[in-house]
């Protein structure tokens, strides 16, 4: 790779971070926001009956409008549980999406400067089919050369497959209520058994959303996946900064 190249590729990964850490802030705020207001109805004396609907402007109703009013306790249960709950899968699921999009950014730089003949549109249709047989995945390996499996910041194959643990935890999210299907369980499991000692340890077989069958989210277990997410995006990062660095050694040699 050129230094021009791989400056490129980080300045994918490191708008990605940003973006996660910016969306994190949001989260954080409507998280702070439910403790706010289950503080509020644990204390509150009197009886309410609060309607999510009533105040929707007529011409803005559905046809098909069902009015749910909650009392006090109804309102403290859903601020202490589903409403939280929420939240967090939603960063979980935005998160993976950003990232999708940093890779699919680096997808198209390397194919723009390795298959220079290709028209816009041809570009276009391989990005479409990036996640396709892992097609992104072969040609990120093959275009950046950063895997070396024998040093510890290098392991990119490795650390592609707990990527795609992640987006198969997104996927159990989006498309079957958070439950893990046996399909997906069986997904974990070939990437885990395709892994060394080392890979096993930090598959995410090992986590309680695999052990349960559920992604269930509380704070910490919240706060772990973001964890994940970040230093997944690191170990990119921090791999293509050692090439860069590489690089810049030899052309002052």
């Amino acid at each position: 790779m050129t230094l021009e190249l791989t400056e490129k590729l980080r300045k994918e990964f490191m708008k990605g971070l940003f973006q996660i850490m910016e969306d994190y802030t949001n989260v954080a705020l409507l998280i702070n926001s439910c403790h706010l207001a289950i503080d509020r109805y644990s204390k509150m004396e009197q009886e309410i009956h609060l309607s999510t609907t009533a105040n929707i402007p007529p011409p803005l109703r559905l046809s098909t409008e069902i009015e749910t009013t909650l009392k006090k306790e109804n309102l403290i249960e859903k601020y202490s549980g589903d409403t939280q709950q929420l939240l967090f899968r939603q960063y979980l699921v935005s998160s993976i999406a950003i990232f999708d999009s940093v890779f699919e950014e680096c997808y198209e730089i390397l194919i723009t400067e390795n298959e220079q003949q290709l028209t816009e549109k041809q570009i276009g249709n391989k990005v479409r089919t990036a996640w396709s047989n892992d097609n992104l995945i072969i040609y990120f390996l093959d275009k950046t050369q950063l895997q070396i499996p024998n040093i510890q910041t290098r392991r990119i194959k490795e650390a592609f497959d707990r990527y795609k643990e992640l987006r198969i935890i997104r996927h159990s999210i989006v498309h079957n209520k958070s439950i893990l299907s046996e399909k997906h369980k069986k997904q974990l499991e070939e990437l885990y058994n395709e892994g060394d000692t080392e890979s096993k340890n930090k598959s995410l077989k090992n986590s309680p959303f695999y052990q349960e069958g559920e992604v269930k989210l509380d704070i910490n277990r919240f706060l772990s996946v973001r964890k994940f997410i970040y230093d997944l995006m690191m170990y990119f990062d921090n791999a293509l900064m050692e090439e860069e660095e590489k690089i810049k050694a030899a052309n002052t040699i």
